[in-house]
């Protein structure tokens, strides 16, 4: 998501304030669109690929990202949004963790984006809600 005077949708390399990953092998992929002093936030989901599955040892080890990601001067925040969720008691929930981190690091206004989950999520609000507090607490305690 661009957000502000911008044309088009492709992101320019090293122009992302924030980059936010579902899966931890896809932030390699945005290695190159993280502005230096950027936050990255890191669900710590692994979703092995195919040709991995058999030798799940080639996919990336959390020291070989963290270190891609420093060389790279950007902040990182590793959220296990899988967890969150099940706490929160809806598992599938862990995009709605992920949007309540976005929403603390970028400084939404919280109850704006609460009010609009209340207005697009009809089911599961309370669960959805409590996942997105919950993310951005997590955030909110990382960022002391």
């Amino acid at each position: 998501m661009r957000i502000g005077n911008v044309f088009g949708s492709r992101i320019p390399p090293l122009s992302s304030d924030i980059i936010v990953l579902m899966e931890l092998s896809e932030g390699l992929k945005t290695l190159e669109f993280i502005k230096p002093g950027g936050t990255v936030i890191l669900n710590r989901k692994r979703i092995y690929p195919i040709d991995m599955m058999a030798h799940p040892e080639k996919y990336p080890k959390d020291e070989e990202i963290i270190s891609l990601f420093k060389e790279a001067n950007a902040k990182i925040i590793w959220i296990d949004a899988g967890k969150i969720a099940s706490e929160a008691g809806l598992p599938i929930a862990e995009n709605i963790v992920l949007l309540g981190a976005l929403s603390f690091i970028s400084s939404f206004d919280k109850e704006s984006v609460i009010n609009m989950l209340r207005k697009h999520i009809p089911r599961e609000l309370d669960k959805n809600i409590a996942a997105f507090c919950a993310g951005y607490e997590t955030a909110e305690g990382m960022d002391k």
